[in-house]
């Protein structure tokens, strides 16, 4: 209680004395006058002092990447090209200017946000993409061809459309793990170094060739869709829905596009925008289409780094952590697995949209439903129905638990759909 006493006395000792000397002060006394400017000077100077080292502090990495929310952010971007370069590089727009606003009066929603708002939602551009200016500071918009000189781009046709660059390379940075669905908070965890490795890979940095179609096919509809604001920013899946193409009707208007191709029009040739491509041998086998399930099972990685959905459609479908963090679904290793196979068959667009047809093999209904048992004569020829037909625990489970179960395959149809007294054992 004493010291307390001894605080509040010094405390009030020294604002009667500040009263008092502003009461006695007077602008007619030279010594006053003095004494005012030595104090605003050095106010001046201590305030810029501070603004100056508080502006500092917030501009580097380790101040962006302190906060755990951005956990997610900061490992991809630390797993990227871009990894030298400072948050700041890309976030803020060129010039002085821009640079104080964004630090001062840009600055207070986020840290509202980050004191007071909703934290359970992901990190997500949602108002303003990053601009050409900020790329042009490092990049020529004059560059033809990519790096590796594979891929032909007009980037200054482009860029004099207005078309941001973010449009098509909006995975360079943080390996578009929003479109992915993979910054929610609820799944930070999984966010190590480590875990990155495996959950940023070339086919989500690199330019999403799925993008590029889909712009092209608008384009020749007579549509400017990069004028749209939504189209060049990230959004979480669910979160705004666009109107792109699925995959089957994109391979249909590009077909019909192509043979009635008019002046002013983009064709989708692979050699409009690529200088060299390699068609498997294996492709060019007559019954490639109906055959290709042992090439799928012995080379899962050349067929993934083609067909995966990264690569054909601009709207990605949510990932899964457990998914991408099994140690058997990393291509970089991957060894003949049927369970794998079956997997992404189903998941890949591109796999899924022949495998939900039925198969010719199958010969017609009531053909096949009696001679269908001959080809199943191994545990391996089962998970090859299992493609399709989803999970080998499918084949023991009862009928409620039929019912309940959580259907992933192209079919509903599963072997205790006729077989409800149960099955030989298949070895």
């Amino acid at each position: 209680m004493e010291e307390k006493e001894k605080k509040k006395r010094l405390i009030g000792r020294l604002k009667d004395k500040l009263i008092s000397a502003w009461k006695s002060f007077s602008w007619k006394n030279p010594i006053h006058r003095w004494q005012f400017l030595f104090f605003a000077v050095l106010f001046i100077v201590v305030g810029y002092f501070a603004f100056t080292t508080s502006l500092q502090a917030t501009s580097t990495r380790a101040f962006c990447s302190a906060c755990h929310i951005m956990t997610p952010e900061n490992v991809t971007h630390d797993l990227t090209v871009h990894a030298e370069f400072k948050c700041i590089d890309c976030h803020i727009e060129p010039g002085k200017m821009e640079y104080y606003k964004a630090k001062t009066i840009g600055a207070a929603p986020k840290a509202w946000y980050v004191t007071l708002g909703d934290l359970r939602n992901p990190i997500y551009m949602a108002k303003a993409p990053v601009s050409n200016g900020v790329c042009q500071k490092c990049h020529s918009d004059h560059r033809e061809v990519t790096p590796r000189g594979d891929l032909i781009v007009n980037h200054q046709g482009h860029i004099a459309e207005d078309i941001l660059c973010v449009t098509c390379h909006s995975g360079v940075a943080h390996a578009k793990i929003v479109e992915r669905g993979l910054n929610f908070h609820e799944d930070l965890e999984y966010w190590t170094m480590e875990n990155g490795e495996h959950l940023v890979s070339d086919a989500n940095v690199r330019t999403n060739m799925g993008t590029c179609i889909d712009c092209h096919i608008r384009y020749n509809y007579g549509e400017r869709p990069w004028e749209v604001k939504y189209y060049s920013l990230s959004y979480p899946p669910g979160k705004y829905e666009s109107q792109s193409f699925g995959l089957y009707e994109t391979f249909e208007i590009m077909k019909k596009q192509e043979e009635n191709l008019e002046e002013g029009q983009i064709s989708h040739t692979c050699a409009t925008c690529h200088t060299h491509w390699d068609i498997p041998e294996n492709h060019n086998r007559r019954n490639f289409v109906n055959d290709h399930g042992d090439d799928a099972l012995n080379e899962l990685a050349s067929c993934i780094n083609c067909h995966e959905d990264a690569k054909w459609v601009k709207d990605l479908p949510q990932e899964d952590f457990e998914e991408n963090l099994d140690p058997r679904r990393d291509l970089a290793h991957y060894k003949p697995d049927i369970f794998v196979v079956s997997e992404m068959a189903k998941e890949t667009k591109f796999c899924a949209s022949c495998h939900e047809e039925r198969p010719e093999g199958h010969l017609t209904s009531d053909i096949w439903l009696t001679a269908h048992a001959d080809p199943v004569q191994t545990r391996d020829d089962l998970n090859r129905c299992l493609v399709c037909h989803d999970y080998d625990e499918a084949v023991m489970i009862t009928e409620e638990q039929f019912r309940d179960l959580n259907i992933t395959a192209p079919t509903d149809v599963y072997c205790t759909y006729c077989h409800r007294t149960g099955l030989a054992t298949v070895e």
